[in-house]
This record gives C-alpha cells, sequence and structure tokens, in this order.
C-alpha cells in the first residue's frame, strides 16, 4: 500500500459531525468572514440542499427550498455560537 493509497483510504472514511450531533451552518462569532458548513455525519447526500439553502439564506438573504419561517425556526440549532456556549 502507498502512501496515496492510505490518503484515500483514510479520507473516504471520514465522518464529522458536532459534539451534539447536529449540523452547525453559520458564521463563526470569532473569526470574522468565517463560515461553517459542516457536521453532515454521514447524511450529507441527504441533507445538503436543505443545508445549502440556509447557508446561501444566511450569506446572501435569498433561499429557493425552504421558506423563510422554516430556516428561522433552524438557525439556534444549527448555529455554531452554541458550541461555544456550552464550553463558557
Amino acid at each position: 500500500m502507498t502512501f496515496v493509497d492510505l490518503h484515500f483510504s483514510t479520507l473516504l472514511s471520514i465522518v464529522n459531525s458536532g459534539r451534539d450531533k447536529t449540523f452547525v451552518v453559520g458564521f463563526d462569532p470569532r473569526v470574522a468572514g468565517f463560515f461553517w458548513l459542516a457536521g453532515q455525519g454521514g447524511y450529507g447526500v441527504q441533507s445538503a440542499p436543505g443545508l445549502v439553502d440556509i447557508a446561501t439564506f444566511l450569506i446572501t438573504g435569498s433561499q429557493t427550498i425552504l421558506t423563510v419561517a422554516e430556516i428561522q425556526s433552524h438557525l439556534e440549532a444549527i448555529s455554531p455560537e452554541r458550541l461555544l456556549q456550552r464550553i463558557d
């Protein structure tokens, strides 16, 4: 096995999620301009359309799939800030 083989097999097995096993979507309150879109935890294909719509709304103010009310109902649960509040 070569380094390249090992590297690709390792990348293919990565599954990420936040500590609370929930998506992380939004601007990092500590780093200006840094936007999180992470934590799909193996559900990226299923969750991508909705999460991208939420991310687009947060960055540009427009959305295509979800209503503004639907997006706003999820923001607190997926905000990167929630992870900091649990530490502090």
